[in-house]
């Protein structure tokens, strides 16, 4: 009996070391290094072999697909839309589902499972396979690691977009896709209160979208980064010397700001060259700045 309870114990205590280490992870990591630290934390928990991490939007667009492995020279095996059509059957509930399938005929007993990520629409979908073939993976464990993945996965995120933000200096933000703000620095906070006479400080004052990266509202302009279900807001406004301009010719202000070079500027905008060199030309005609340093050192 007491060999027994110490075995217990010792499982419980690896399992809590595990999920330990995975929030140890989500500090100074890349998001792909970061699942990769993940398995090999759960590997020293579940006997596990090569095994899969996928990461889907509300609308089941895939923004990662991940092959999981202890060995860093990793082979570039995927799964194909057959076998994740059949992963997305599996819903995201954090049950774990037994894959008897042909689909996955190399290892007869893969798990397989779902869970939502907190504050976010996205699904994070596993499939686990054993490190042996007929061997049977411990169902109530990975139950209960997979959504501390989900949430490692979130602070994650949101810990990168920090980082830039020190590094860079900017007026940013972190919101959802409904534009509501989760978290902002002083100098976003100090831009909307001064420029957007009817900001609540709760929200953004316009949805974000995927269509377009570069959002210009009176005298604001946002430049939006989709994150792992949030976006990076970074604003910056302008002054009166900047009052003639196009919203084309603000959008390139803002890209000089963050020292595009001229190609960059014509890819971002999708433009020629020759038609960023036209706008530059009317932006120092328009607000009497003679160089690219100039119209720099005068944005906020």
């Amino acid at each position: 009996m007491a060999l027994m309870q110490l075995t217990h114990q010792s499982q419980e205590l690896l399992l809590g070391q595990c999920i330990s280490k995975i929030y140890h992870h989500t500090q100074g990591n890349a998001l792909d290094a970061f699942m990769q630290l993940c398995f090999r934390e759960i590997c020293q928990v579940v006997d596990l072999g090569p095994s899969f991490w996928l990461i889907e939007d509300a609308e089941g667009q895939l923004l990662a697909h991940t092959l999981l492995t202890t060995n860093t020279a990793a082979c570039p095996d995927a799964l194909n839309e057959t076998q994740i059509a059949l992963l997305r059957t599996i819903p995201a509930n954090g049950m774990a589902t037994e894959l008897d399938d042909s689909l996955f005929s190399k290892q007869l007993s893969a798990c397989a499972l779902a869970v939502t990520q907190e504050d976010s629409s996205l699904i994070h979908r596993f499939l686990f396979f054993p490190a042996q073939e007929d061997t049977s993976l411990n169902d109530k464990q990975l139950q209960f690691i997979a959504p501390h993945l989900a949430t490692a996965t979130r602070l994650k995120t949101l810990q990168n977009a920090r980082l830039k933000r020190r590094e860079e200096r900017v007026a940013q933000a972190i919101c959802n896709h409904s534009g509501r703000i989760f978290e902002m620095n002083e100098s976003f906070r100090a831009v909307l209160s001064k420029q957007i006479h009817e900001w609540q400080g709760s929200s953004l004052p316009f949805i974000p979208s995927t269509t377009h990266s570069l959002v210009i509202t009176g005298s604001c302009i946002f430049h939006i980064e989709p994150l792992l279900g949030y976006w990076s807001v970074e604003v910056m406004y302008f002054d009166r010397v900047f009052c003639l301009l196009s919203n084309k010719e603000r959008q390139i202000c803002f890209l000089l700001k963050k020292h595009f070079k001229n190609k960059q500027i014509a890819e971002e905008l999708g433009i020629s060259q020759k038609t960023v060199d036209n706008h530059l030309t009317n932006i120092y005609r328009k607000t009497g700045l003679s160089s690219r340093s100039a119209v720099i050192a005068n944005l906020k």
